[in-house]
């Protein structure tokens, strides 16, 4: 009677054993990096398995890290770039390298809360280079658009280095004219 016992009392931690390997292999992380064609990482690209809502973004050095399982597909992708699927075996590093996709890179415009199509943007969009930013030396972003941006009127509050600057775009700063004429 104690020997079935034991006998029993063995089986059951072989199976639980054996069920928490299994588990355990399933369950594993893939890290890698995403990279343009000139090496340099690509912040902010998604990383999805296929199929699900389970997903990551790359960091600021272009890495990632995400639990997929074995078998399942890795879609890679970015703005501007052609998306990728990688199907994922035993490897737990995988490192991409995304082509530019020149042909939809002029057709999307990214704005200050997502993308859409220049076909259905409907109010006015002003674009400044970077050729034209890097003709002066800027230390802020404010000072990048001063002047360069139609509608955009830059100034700044003091004179002292680091004080605060106004940014009053299209429409504002004709109705503080206004205001000011009328008193």
């Amino acid at each position: 009677m104690i020997k079935r016992i034991y006998r029993s009392m063995y089986a059951t931690v072989v199976l639980v054993f054996l069920t928490c390997i299994i588990a355990h292999a399933q369950e594993r992380i893939v890290t890698g990096t995403v990279k343009d064609k000139s090496g340099e990482p690509i912040t902010g690209a998604n990383i999805l398995i296929k199929g699900t809502t389970e997903g990551t973004s790359t960091d600021v050095n272009g890495a990632f890290s995400i639990k997929p399982t074995e078998g399942s597909v890795l879609v890679f992708s970015f703005i501007g770039y052609t998306s990728q699927e990688i199907i994922v075996g035993s490897q737990t590093k995988i490192d991409v390298v995304l082509d530019e996709d020149l042909k939809t890179l002029d057709e999307i415009v990214v704005t200050g809360y997502g993308e859409m199509r220049k076909a259905d943007l409907t109010s006015a969009q002003t674009s400044i280079s970077s050729k034209d930013i890097s003709r002066t030396v800027n230390t802020s972003i404010d000072q990048a658009i001063q002047g360069r941006a139609a509608g955009v009127y830059v100034t700044q509050n003091t004179g002292a280095p680091g004080g605060g600057v106004s940014v009053n775009i299209r429409g504002i700063a004709r109705l503080m004219v206004a205001m000011n004429l009328c008193m």
